[in-house]
């Protein structure tokens, strides 16, 4: 277990401690954006795909509404994947900010970090892994976490899937037109 943080002997002052409550707030209104906009996304994905299927006849050939579902499905991921990047960017802005600040404030003191991360399939993994100090920051916990599950890896790989899923239900519409 890490040592506890000593308390700092220099207070930081009041102009620090403003920037690191602005900063904050700007990351969290900006992170919980877009986790909100990304659940309405996936609300919405579920409704339009479950509209297609309705719209689709027993028998017979589809229709122009199931033909226009898919489009209109695949414009509005479109501008959903370039709202979410534009939001993560004000993230990342966030982040930067908040890593600068937290460096200022706890420039002095070290800690080792016992991060552990256990896998789908059951084997832990501890970072760093060369058991080195670091500065203590969230930010910089952040940096040393190298693995795969984060939003900024998960978020693009399902609007990808949506987009592919879309494109295929064009395409299913359109065979069944001609066909």
């Amino acid at each position: 277990m890490s040592e506890p943080i000593p308390v700092a002997e220099n207070k930081p002052d009041k102009l620090l401690s403003l920037r690191f409550e602005y900063a904050w707030r700007y990351f969290n209104f900006h992170a919980s954006q877009r986790t909100t906009m990304f659940n309405f996304f996936l609300v919405f994905s579920g409704f339009f795909i479950g509209a297609y299927v309705k719209s689709l006849p027993a028998n017979g050939t589809p229709g122009i509404l199931t033909l226009m579902l898919p489009i209109v499905g695949i414009l509005i991921t479109t501008m959903f994947i370039f709202l979410d990047r534009r939001n993560e960017e004000l993230v990342h802005i966030a982040e930067d900010v908040l890593k600068k600040l937290e460096e200022d404030l706890f420039r002095d003191y070290e800690f080792k970090p016992e991060v552990k991360r256990r896998y789908l399939w059951g084997t832990m993994k501890s970072y760093p892994e060369n058991n080195a100090s670091i500065k203590v920051t969230i930010l910089n916990r952040k940096i040393i976490d190298t693995s795969k599950n984060r939003h900024g890896t998960w978020l693009p790989c399902i609007e990808l899937l949506l987009i592919i899923v879309y494109f295929f239900l064009l395409l299913l519409t359109i065979y069944h037109m001609r066909g």
